[in-house]
């Protein structure tokens, strides 16, 4: 991840980021970044990375090696001639930052309403064919009831959202003290809002453990900072894949384990699965299946708990790819030294 603006179009009261007098990352910097990275998935972020003025050139350098995603609040989208402009330069992905259906939701999370915008911005994105995530910042007390509905929206439009991503605070800077939710509250709390049975969608976790362990690798590594599961949407209602599984305790070992697979996943799913892992390739940011859609969870630690071995996500950071959670750690003492000598 590369936070490629300092500015930000909102000041919103829940967000860790800090905005100050930085400037943004120089395109000299970013070119020799672009060079030294194929094959990767390449994350641009601010602030809102849409206010920089030469993004489009931004993402053409990177796009050419890597796949690039966008993390956006979406509000310069609602441009459709800027956004294709975007497009043309290779964009092809996008995470957009969408909390809810109600304009009091985005008041108090994002300081206004912005909800006409949002959906303007999204029914944008559609109508370019960019894959998208749906990213919502879940805030305790304010939008654990607007879950349900969002998750029906994306399911309602999967031909461009692939992934609901439900993420709580980020305990640092302004909000070192703010009430997260972890991630097995987060799991409780989606399955009682979208009707979920909690053992289904545990079930899943453990197809994954055993199929790690006959790859010989880490590749469904359990982590405290984030879970995902699947869902089987040809149903109505859709269910979580392991509805369609045994219990763990009866799933086979080994090349025994195809079968039950098979069931879960679907046959193109399964196969694109295996080649990304046999084939080491990373570039592709999902492995999609028919009828299968992707909730993914995470609650980042607080700075000192940050497991910065394991960490699969990479910040850059004056001239240094860390840890994420270590990072923003970092940046935020940095920011605070920063006021304070100010």
């Amino acid at each position: 991840m590369i936070d490629v603006a300092a500015r930000c179009n909102l000041e919103c009261p829940v967000c860790y980021w800090v905005q100050n007098q930085r400037e943004d990352v120089p395109l000299s910097n970013l070119k020799k970044l672009a060079q030294q990275y194929r094959g990767k998935i390449i994350s641009l972020s601010g602030g809102e990375p849409t206010l920089r003025a030469d993004l489009p050139e931004v993402i053409r350098l990177f796009s050419r090696h890597n796949t690039v995603f966008l993390i956006t609040n979406g509000l310069r989208l609602v441009d459709r001639a800027y956004l294709q402009s975007l497009v043309s330069s290779g964009l092809r992905y996008i995470s957009f930052s969408f909390n809810g259906f109600s304009d009091s939701v985005y008041k108090a999370i994002n300081g206004k309403p912005l909800l006409d915008l949002k959906l303007k911005a999204l029914q944008n994105i559609k109508q370019a064919q960019i894959q998208t995530i749906l990213s919502v910042l879940l805030v305790k007390g304010l939008n654990e009831n607007e879950l349900n509905g969002i998750l029906q929206y994306c399911l309602q439009h999967q031909n461009f959202i692939r992934e609901l991503r439900i993420r709580t605070m980020v305990p640092v800077s302004k909000h070192l003290a703010a009430a997260k939710f972890s991630v097995d509250e987060l799991l409780a709390l989606v399955c009682q809002e979208c009707s979920f049975a909690q053992e289904e969608v545990l079930r899943e976790q453990g197809l994954k453990q055993k199929l790690s362990r006959l790859l010989q690798g880490k590749v469904f590594a359990p982590k405290d900072c984030s879970f995902d599961f699947h869902l089987k949407t040809k149903n109505n209602p859709c269910l979580p894949v392991g509805h369609f599984l045994a219990p763990n305790d009866n799933l086979p070992n080994g090349f025994l384990l195809l079968p039950k697979l098979l069931k879960a996943y679907g046959l193109h799913m399964l196969v694109t699965g295996f080649l990304k892992f046999l084939l080491r390739y990373e570039k592709k940011p999902w492995i999609h299946g028919r009828n299968i859609f992707k909730i993914g969870l995470r609650s980042w630690p607080a700075p000192g708990q940050v497991d910065k071995l394991n960490c699969q996500t990479g910040y850059y950071l004056d001239g240094e790819i860390l840890p994420f959670c270590y990072a923003i750690a970092l940046k935020d003492n940095k920011s605070l030294k920063e006021r304070c000598l100010g």
